[in-house]
C-alpha cells in the first residue's frame, strides 16, 4: 500500500469541466475521502456571497436556503474543512476537497483581472484567517482568492480544466434556466473562462509548487493513464478508482441541469469528449437551440477562453501520449 502523504489534495475546478466525473472515477477509493463544494453556500447563499448575478431565480433559491446555509460564511467553512481534514488523518486516509476556483476568486481579483460589466457591484473581501504556519510561503504575492497563503500552501493543488468549446456553451446550458445565466451578465466573464484557474495556478508556481492539471480530454480518453498520475500524486494505490457505475436512482439528481448526464449514465462515453471540435460546426448547433444572438455571444466568449486554457493545457498531464 502507498504511503500517505502529508499534504491534502484539493480539486479546484470549474463549472462544466467534468469534475464531477472526475469526482465519480474516484469516489469509491478506499484510501480516499471526499469533501465537495465546502464554499458553494458561502459563495452562493450566505452574509458574504461573491455571486454577482442578481436573477429572480437565484432570489427564489435564495429564500429556500435553510438558515444554516444563509448564514454560512466563508471563514465557517473553512474551519469545517479543517475539521474535515482532522478527522480524515485520524481514519488514516487522505483528504480530497473540490471547489470551483471561481467560490473563492477575491472581488479585487475579477475587478482588476476579469472583463466584468460595468454594473456588476464590486463586494467586500471576506475575512479568512488559520492557524497554520508561514513558514512554507515563499513568496510574498498575495493569491488571488480569500483563502490564506498559510492554508493554501498546506494543500496538493490539483486543477481540472476543459476546452472552452465544451464547457462555455454546456455552462450557458445549464444555468440559462435554473440560475437565470445570460450571455454578458454580472458573472458571465468569471464563469466563462478559465482565468481564475490560471491566476491561482500561477501564484502556485510562485510558491515553488508544481499543480497538477487534468484536462478533461485525457481525462475520458487516458482515464487508466490520467488516474494512475493522480494516484501517485496522492500517494495512494492505483487500483482503487472505476470506469463503471449503476445509474443513480435519485431522481433529483437526474432533474438536477447541473448532474443529469453524470446522473444517468453507467461509465465514462468518450464520445461526449471529442478531442477535436469545430467552431463553424458547434456555432450552427448553437444557432439552431438559442438563435444567432445568443450563438454569437457564445462564439465570441469560447474564442476568448482559449488563451487561458491553452496556457494551462500545456502543463496537464498524459497531453500527447496514448
Amino acid at each position: 500500500m502507498a504511503a500517505a502523504p502529508t499534504k491534502p489534495i484539493y480539486i479546484f475546478s470549474h463549472a462544466r469541466v467534468s469534475s464531477n466525473l472526475f469526482v465519480r472515477v474516484i469516489s469509491e477509493h478506499p484510501q480516499l475521502s471526499l469533501k465537495k463544494y465546502a464554499f458553494d453556500e458561502a459563495f452562493m447563499w450566505g452574509p458574504e456571497y461573491l455571486t454577482a448575478r442578481r436573477t429572480p431565480e437565484i432570489a427564489e433559491n435564495r429564500e429556500s436556503q435553510s438558515e444554516e446555509n444563509k448564514a454560512m460564511t466563508y471563514q465557517m467553512a473553512l474551519d469545517k474543512i479543517v475539521e474535515f481534514i482532522d478527522k480524515t488523518r485520524t481514519e488514516g486516509k487522505v483528504p480530497v476537497l473540490k471547489d470551483h476556483t471561481y467560490y473563492l476568486l477575491d472581488p479585487q481579483t475579477v475587478a482588476a483581472n476579469f472583463q466584468i460589466s460595468a454594473e456588476r457591484e464590486i463586494l467586500p473581501t471576506p475575512k479568512v484567517t488559520c492557524k497554520l504556519p508561514t513558514d512554507s510561503i515563499k513568496s510574498d504575492t498575495q493569491p488571488p482568492v480569500v483563502l490564506p497563503p498559510a492554508f493554501l500552501v498546506s494543500l496538493t493543488p490539483v486543477f481540472l480544466i476543459r476546452d472552452p468549446i465544451r464547457f462555455v456553451p454546456s455552462y450557458y446550458k445549464a444555468g440559462v434556466d435554473s440560475i437565470g445565466v445570460r450571455v454578458g451578465d454580472p458573472d458571465w466573464a468569471v464563469n466563462a473562462t478559465l482565468k481564475g484557474s490560471r491566476l491561482l495556478y500561477d501564484w502556485y508556481k510562485e510558491q515553488g509548487i508544481s499543480p497538477m492539471i487534468i484536462d478533461a480530454k485525457e481525462l475520458v480518453h487516458q482515464t487508466e493513464n490520467v488516474t494512475k498520475e493522480f494516484c501517485e500524486r496522492a500517494g495512494v494505490d492505483k487500483g482503487g478508482v472505476i470506469t463503471k457505475w449503476e445509474t443513480s436512482k435519485n431522481t433529483s439528481v437526474h432533474a438536477d441541469t447541473w448532474f443529469s448526464s453524470l446522473g444517468g449514465s453507467t461509465g465514462i462515453d468518450t464520445s461526449l469528449e471529442p478531442m477535436e471540435s469545430n467552431m463553424d460546426e458547434e456555432y450552427k448547433k448553437l444557432a439552431a437551440k438559442w438563435g444567432e444572438e445568443v450563438a454569437e455571444g457564445l462564439k465570441v466568449w469560447v474564442e476568448a477562453a482559449q488563451e487561458d486554457y491553452l496556457y494551462l493545457r500545456r502543463n496537464a498531464v498524459c497531453v500527447g501520449s496514448s
